[in-house]
């Protein structure tokens, strides 16, 4: 794969670009920013102005470099399309102004549908990367890598101008998904997602039995064997890195002159100011809520939850504990927090009664 030099420098800029605005209108910006939001846009997520400025372009820089890293490293990549090559570039820039573009949205006070944009964002990349799909020649890191289209060039070239034409048509489909109910949209939505992946890979499999019957499947066996014993490294990893955020992580809260903040190493930093409090309970009886936006493990459950109670809820809690506090703030909305058990909840609750009345 030739790289395109001048290129590569301007996608990267391009990625970084937003970080402009940030220092651009960084007086304007508040100590916190709304870095996740719920399908309906309202934020229910935080990170602290540097954070959140800094942290999203460089972070899907590092992310784009490595794409191309390993693009350059695969060897079957050495003939490969200029324009497959191309639309990898121009990925990680449309990511980064539209994650941005959404926080500075929702920062300085513009409303959204943030399913209406979700779908039209999956329907703008299906018909993308429809369009180059049938461009993509034979490699090991873009494109459908079906062991059958790994075989076989043949069955590689047949299934990505397949899945190319149904890929671009489904695009187009998704955006019928505009028109139907968000309740009913966020099952809709998935499930066509789920076919046009479904799709290609049976009409793969399927072209691999009728090249079977008719003599024409090579099989690369040293290649292939090397091939899945890389991928059965990397799911290797990635379950024990499952298994990690499931059963491990903490809930810290660390107290300032004016309020405190509450921490974990799976969510952004959550800060509540004691001028914000209206009042604080604390409660032996366990708290339902269905998740809307957030985190939740075998250990945790932090994030923003719903019930008829308390509505849309900021939670901070540990699973198998019954003890919580409520904090009810000035503009009657909640933050539950719970520690390890109910004793060490006590303690917490009687701990931060302590701070609030000494403000």
């Amino acid at each position: 794969m030739k790289f395109n030099k001048v290129l590569l420098i301007i996608t990267s800029l391009l990625i970084l670009l937003p970080i402009l605005v940030g220092v651009f209108t960084w007086d304007m910006l508040p100590r916190q920013m709304a870095t996740h939001w719920g399908i309906s846009g309202e934020a229910d997520g935080w990170s602290t102005r540097a954070v959140a400025v800094f942290v999203p372009p460089v972070a899907l820089l590092v992310i784009n470099w490595i794409c191309i890293l390993i693009s350059k490293l695969d060897r079957s990549n050495k003939e490969q399309n200029p324009k497959a090559y191309n639309m990898v570039l121009c990925i990680m820039p449309m990511i980064s102004w539209f994650v941005n573009g959404i926080m500075y949205a929702v920062t300085f006070g513009f409303k959204f549908n943030m399913f209406s944009l979700m779908v039209g964002v999956f329907a703008l990349a299906f018909i993308i990367i429809g369009n180059y799909m049938p461009k993509i020649k034979q490699n090991r890191t873009l494109g459908i890598k079906l062991p059958w289209t790994l075989e076989s060039e043949e069955n590689w070239n047949a299934t990505h101008r397949f899945a190319g034409k149904v890929w671009f048509v489904g695009g187009i489909l998704c955006l019928g998904c505009v028109f139907v109910p968000e309740k009913a949209g966020m099952y809709v939505l998935p499930s066509l997602l789920a076919v046009l992946i479904l799709i290609p890979t049976v009409y793969s499999y399927m072209f691999n039995q009728k090249e079977k019957k008719e003599g024409k499947t090579t099989v690369k066996n040293k290649k292939l064997i090397k091939y899945y014993v890389i991928i059965g490294i990397f799911l290797a990893v990635v379950l024990a890195g499952v298994a990690f955020v499931t059963f491990t992580g903490d809930i810290d809260i660390t107290y300032n002159d004016d309020g405190f903040v509450i921490d974990s190493m799976f969510m952004s930093p959550y800060e509540v100011k004691y001028s914000d409090i209206g009042g604080t309970e604390y409660s032996e009886t366990y708290i339902e809520g269905q998740k809307v936006m957030g985190f939740n493990s075998a250990k945790l459950l932090m994030g923003t939850f719903k019930n008829d109670k308390y509505g849309n809820y900021q939670r901070y809690t540990y699973t198998g504990n019954n003890g919580f506090i409520i904090i009810e703030t000035m503009d009657e909305k909640y933050i539950i927090i719970g520690a390890k058990n109910i004793e060490a909840t006590r303690e917490l609750y009687n701990e931060l009664t302590d701070k609030i009345a000494g403000e």
